[in-house]
Formats: structure tokens, C-alpha cells, sequence
């Protein structure tokens, strides 16, 4: 059984040796959320290059390993990666028509949500916006089939490439994000009971709880992946608190979804804090960590701010 390096060594040269001079392949460290990383195949031709930019995916090496490490041989290995750089390259060829106009880009923009303090470098290297202790950053959407979504974040040498300001990156995201990502509400008792059917009527959900001492609501988006952005634009975050007429406790359960409770309920403040530091130290992946912090909905001026 090789060690991860030599596994690495053995791909990268079987995929140059099929694909032949006019293709690099490379190893390159990918940055993930919080500062978490992971190794990357790269795979690229002169055909693959756009204004000096690869739109060439990375292929995700640690998973190939732990399939190789479960029998996988290492020459069907390098078939499903070649199948998945073709498969990256032709949904990215797309991005060849963007370089030239701004409303060819403008309707793929869209936004996530990340913790500042745990993305520093990757901040530095991205158009950003600030909100109390989260990052707002840019992404770029190749494609989205329902099953599987390819997007690549905005870098500062992109958007000087598409000459697109912090600002209009903002504007198109704010806009397009919710039609992309629209957001899922419900009861956490749904959940538990398994009674999510897809489509969720707001009252009837809100009703699951009514006997509830502390009733709790889910919110992400409808693919469930980095949902707790919806917290940007949810119109349910609004709807909720007229609903219990008080202000709400937001709790970032992950990067996925982001957990409601009414003010009203009595619930103490940095118990919930105490209690989203142990749910994050115990069951969230560090990938997939929003923050250790809880925030509140002010129905009074319709904004969300760090719980005191």
C-alpha cells in the first residue's frame, strides 16, 4: 500500500504519460473554508487557458486515496479523474464567454458566507464584504444540474480580469442568489418527525410548534449546501418574528443552515452561545463551521447583529 505522496507521484505521471505533452498535471493545495486545506490534481492545456486564467477543476485527491485505500486500483483511479477533468472543462467552457461583457457574467454571481477570523488568507486574496463577525464572498456558477453544483470562487484577479468592482459584485449576488438558492423553512419537529416533503407552507410549520416549550426552525436553502447564507435575504427570518412579535435568536448550526428561536421563549443568551461552541467543538466538521457566536433579528429596524 503506497503512502499518500507516492499514491500522488504514481497518478500525476500515469495521467501525464496517457494524456500527452500539450497537458500539465500538477499537485496544488486547495484552500477550503476555516483554513482547512486539501490536495488537488490540476489538469490543464493551452486550450484550457483564459486570458491567462485555468478554468480547469481541481480534483479532489484525499477522497481518491481513501478509495484507494478501500481496493480501488490506481489505474481505474486515473480513468475517473481524466473523466472528471473533461467533464469540469466542458461545464467551464462557459466562463470563455463571460471575459468580454459584464452581462455575461452578471447573472451567475452569486454569495456565501464565511467566518472572518477563520478565513484570513483566503480573504486576502478575495473581494469581500464584512458583517459583524462573517465574510460575505463571490462565487462564479458553472452549473448546477440539481445533483451536483460547479462554482469557483471570485478571486481579486478575476474580478480585476471581468472589471468588476467589490460593489458590483455585491449588487448582482444580492440578486441573484436568492433566485439560485431559494430558502427552506422548517420546524425542527418536521425534521425529527421526517416530515419534510420538499415543499413547506410557512403556517403549517410554525403550527408543528406551537406546543413546543422552546420551538425551534431550521432555515437553509433548497439544496441544503452553504444554506445558512440565506440569512442575507430570508424572508421568513421577517415573517417569524411578526409571527411571535419579538426579536430572534439566530443559531449558525453550520454553514448549511442557521437554527431560529423567539426571544420570547425565555431561552438565556449565552446558554445558546454555550451551546453552539459545544455542538461545533463535538459534531461540525471544521470545514463546515460558521461560528462559535449567536446572532439576533431586530424586527424594530429589520437587522440582524451579534447577540450581546
Amino acid at each position: 500500500m503506497k503512502d499518500f505522496n507516492n499514491f500522488l507521484d504514481e497518478v500525476v505521471h500515469g495521467i501525464k504519460d496517457r494524456l500527452g505533452e500539450r497537458y500539465k498535471v500538477r499537485v496544488e493545495r486547495i484552500l477550503k473554508n476555516n483554513s482547512c486545506a486539501y490536495q488537488g490534481i490540476l489538469i490543464s492545456s493551452p486550450d484550457d487557458s483564459i486570458h491567462d486564467c485555468e478554468v480547469s477543476p481541481a480534483i479532489h485527491m484525499d477522497y481518491w486515496y481513501d478509495m484507494y485505500n478501500n481496493g480501488m486500483e490506481i489505474e481505474e483511479i486515473m480513468n475517473e479523474v481524466i473523466e472528471l477533468y473533461e467533464v469540469g472543462k466542458s461545464e467551464a467552457k462557459g466562463v470563455e464567454l463571460l471575459s468580454d461583457a459584464k452581462n455575461n457574467v452578471a447573472s451567475h454571481i452569486f454569495f456565501r458566507i464565511v467566518n472572518a477570523a477563520g478565513n484570513i488568507e483566503l480573504l486576502t486574496s478575495s473581494p469581500h464584504v464584512r458583517i459583524e463577525d462573517l465574510a460575505v464572498t463571490f462565487h462564479y456558477m458553472c452549473s448546477n444540474d440539481g445533483a451536483m453544483l460547479q462554482s469557483f470562487r471570485i478571486t481579486d484577479k478575476i474580478a480585476a480580469d471581468w472589471e468588476l468592482t467589490r460593489d458590483e459584485l455585491y449588487d448582482y449576488a444580492v440578486k441573484n442568489t436568492p433566485v439560485l438558492f431559494p430558502e427552506k423553512f422548517l420546524s425542527l419537529k418536521s425534521i425529527l418527525l421526517n416530515l419534510d416533503k420538499g415543499s413547506t407552507v410557512f403556517e403549517n410549520e410554525v403550527a408543528s410548534a406551537a406546543d413546543e416549550d422552546i420551538p425551534m426552525f431550521v432555515l437553509t436553502n433548497e439544496t441544503g449546501f452553504n444554506g445558512a447564507t440565506v440569512i442575507l435575504y430570508s424572508s421568513y427570518i421577517k415573517k417569524l418574528a411578526q409571527w411571535y412579535d419579538c426579536r430572534l435568536y439566530i443559531l449558525p448550526s453550520s454553514i448549511h443552515e442557521v437554527i431560529l428561536i423567539p426571544e420570547s421563549c425565555g431561552v438565556d443568551s449565552a446558554q445558546l452561545k454555550g451551546l453552539v461552541e459545544d455542538v461545533n467543538r463535538k459534531h461540525v466538521d471544521v470545514a463546515e463551521r460558521l461560528s462559535d457566536n449567536i446572532y439576533v433579528y431586530s424586527p424594530e429596524d429589520d437587522s440582524i447583529h451579534l447577540s450581546e
